[in-house]
């Protein structure tokens, strides 16, 4: 941004930034539903029961704090 940008070109950039971010929004929801979420511990019910709510990001962090404490 430069400062001497006038406040219609300010919010015509804006826009597109904004509308990029909710397109990339869109496509991660989007790949979250679609395909199923690779088991990886002995912990069969709380992956599967998780993998259904959390979306794959979070499914991943979540399923390696888990591998990390199975014995």
């Amino acid at each position: 941004m430069d400062s001497r940008i006038s406040l219609t070109d300010f919010v015509q950039q804006f826009q597109r930034c904004l509308s990029y971010f909710r397109f990339c929004e869109i496509e991660a929801d989007y790949g979250s539903k679609v395909g199923n979420s690779q088991l990886e511990t002995d912990f069969v019910g709380i992956e599967l029961s998780t993998a259904k709510v959390m979306t794959k990001e979070m499914f991943m962090e979540f399923q390696f704090s888990l591998k990390k404490h199975q014995c």
